[in-house]
């Protein structure tokens, strides 16, 4: 608890300095903001993550394996570097790559049941490395909106808590607080934002934490194709997940560049129709709990996993065609 207490606090504190002392962000195409506000705010939590996983070594507990936490120190700095003086896209790639593979050399690998002792080679690496970059990519497409991910963040890691809570990780009792010290400043007025520092802080984490998982939810039956660990830790943000998917699906078909910063998220449609800031992140937060709640359902087997599958696609395709069917009859109505 005194270590979540301190999180919080020196969080907040970094972040209160980075607010007016922070180089400010000007407006761009796909930003939504009118103002130019402080951005790479992230540095907080990454840095409370860093400092807190340096107080554990120090009395002898290892919260990560030495390689994660040589990841995420490493790709705060190169993202605290991009959000200053900017990288191309090929640069931050391999530097994600690169993160992908200390995870993997630490030996935090996804788990396969279903082939148990009949491995193909190197499918669980392949996955594994397809996790780390994809979640760290996916939460720096989707930090748009102010509280958005950070809030959303937050939520899935407190069902975490609140679903394994007697064996909780330090890596939550330290990440979300720190976090929470970020998203008071963040959410309902953005007075900064996370930059990539933070973004991609958050999505390496997130991968670390699914990994670890894992072990807390033990054996897994060997009907799974996926450990049901890492399906648990990362399902109460599937609308997150799918909103980037089927984003950077649409812009494949259509021959667009995936990379580019388009405003052609849901969100962004939501924020285009006149939705504001607070409205869109609150609904992105009740899909949060939602899943949350059919994930703890799943996790006390009150509820089927396909039936908790069946209920998600459900509510995701509602969602989707309410927003593309409303965001079209809106661009009918505005002038050329």
């Amino acid at each position: 608890m005194t270590a979540s207490v301190l999180s919080f606090l020196v969080s907040a504190c970094i972040t209160f300095l980075v607010v007016f002392f922070g180089k400010k962000v000007a407006p761009s195409n796909r930003c939504s903001h009118d103002l130019p506000t402080p951005s790479a705010g992230g540095i907080s939590f990454w840095g409370v993550f860093c400092l807190g996983y340096v107080y554990y070594a120090y009395q002898g507990t290892w919260i990560v394996p030495f390689p994660c936490f040589v990841a995420v120190l490493g790709l705060g700095f190169i993202s605290l570097y991009d959000d200053y003086f900017h990288l191309c896209y090929r640069t931050r790639l391999i530097a994600h790559l690169s993160c992908a593979a200390l995870v993997v050399y630490s030996g935090m690998i996804v788990q396969m049941p279903l082939l148990l002792g009949k491995e193909i080679f190197g499918l669980d690496i392949v996955l594994t490395i397809l996790l780390v970059v994809g979640l760290i990519n996916a939460c720096n497409f989707f930090d748009g909106i102010n509280g958005l991910l950070s809030g959303c963040t937050l939520f899935l890691l407190l069902c975490g808590i609140l679903v394994d809570i007697h064996d909780a990780s330090p890596v939550l009792l330290i990440f979300m607080p720190a976090l929470l010290g970020f998203y008071i400043f963040n959410f309902p007025k953005a007075r900064l934002f996370m930059g990539d520092t933070g973004s991609t802080c958050i999505g390496l984490l997130l991968a670390i934490i699914s990994l670890k998982s894992q072990s807390y939810y033990g054996l897994d039956t060997n009907t799974a194709l996926v450990h049901k660990g890492v399906i648990y830790a990362l399902t109460p943000m599937m609308f997150v997940w799918f909103d980037v998917f089927f984003t950077l699906l649409r812009r494949l078909i259509e021959g667009r560049s995936i990379v580019s910063p388009w405003r052609d998220y849901l969100f962004h449609h939501l924020h285009d129709m006149g939705y504001s800031h607070i409205k869109i992140s609150i609904t992105y937060y009740v899909t949060v709990v939602i899943m949350s709640l059919l994930t703890y359902l799943c996790y006390q087997q009150y509820l089927p996993f396909l039936g908790c599958v069946f209920i998600y696609v459900c509510l995701q395709v509602i969602f989707v065609v309410y927003i593309l069917r409303q965001h079209y009859q809106w661009k009918q109505k505005v002038p050329h």
